[in-house]
């Protein structure tokens, strides 16, 4: 699989936050490492391209309730997203760990997130976002971690979008920006954010998107490239 620059950080993609700076870390290379943790304050993210891998060198990685609910999925494209998506976090996690990515101990919360279980002793936590062909995944030590990435897309009822998925000033702040490419990016830029923040939460969209996102969690706009966007939210500046 192929991922951005190694462990290099991208001086556009900084802001302040009460006086933080925060560090993202883009790597890339071999999922299945070795990797260093993350350092405190620090977040590991990385990109992958789910086309790249075959499914059928991934299967073997699954356990084996992962691999039902992955052979369950009717559509061929959502299960090879499925099975490629599950097998690159788990070789990327036992690159972190030294671990044997098969033999890692995943966990799911109640509304889907998936955690180590027991915290596998390290203290390590992740989060993963996929959209079309691309895999998002952020790793992070000692703090609650949420990712998102979203295509840029046309929306048929961008209006009634929003009245499900936005607040009534986030819906004002979407609508003040005018023509209809800005305030799309402006949608997706809002929601990615209360996206990553409610999986940082744990809660996810059962929390309903139509709420404010959590305020312990602090969010962080990702460049990721033309037609792309996306955030990380933690519960901690970094």
């Amino acid at each position: 699989m192929s991922a951005l620059p190694t462990r290099v950080e991208r001086p556009a993609a900084r802001r302040t936050w009460a006086g933080d700076e925060p560090r993202l870390v883009w790597c890339r290379g071999a999922a299945a490492g070795p990797h260093a943790l993350p350092a405190p304050g620090e977040v590991h993210l990385w990109r992958f391209r789910i086309a790249n891998e075959s499914g059928h060198g991934c299967l073997p990685l699954l356990a084996p309730d992962e691999r039902e609910r992955a052979v369950r999925l009717l559509d061929l494209r959502a299960r090879h997203q499925a099975i490629v998506s599950r097998a690159s976090l788990r070789r990327l996690l036992g690159g972190y760990l030294g671990t044997d990515p098969a033999r890692i101990e995943i966990a799911t919360g109640m509304h889907g997130k998936p955690r180590l279980r027991d915290g596998g002793g390290s203290g390590l936590e992740f989060n993963l976002s996929h959209s079309r062909d691309l895999l998002l995944i952020g790793v992070a030590t000692g703090c609650a971690l949420g990712v998102d990435v979203e295509h840029l897309r046309p929306v048929d009822d961008l209006t009634g979008l929003m009245r499900v998925a936005l607040t009534p000033e986030e819906r004002a702040d979407v609508e003040s920006r005018g023509a209809e490419p800005s305030r799309l990016l402006r949608f997706f830029q809002l929601w990615t954010r209360k996206e990553a923040s409610l999986k940082a939460s744990g809660e996810g969209i059962v929390a309903g998107l139509a709420r404010s996102a959590p305020h312990r969690f602090r969010t962080h706009d990702l460049i990721l490239g033309a037609g792309l966007v996306g955030a990380v939210a933690t519960d901690r500046p970094f």
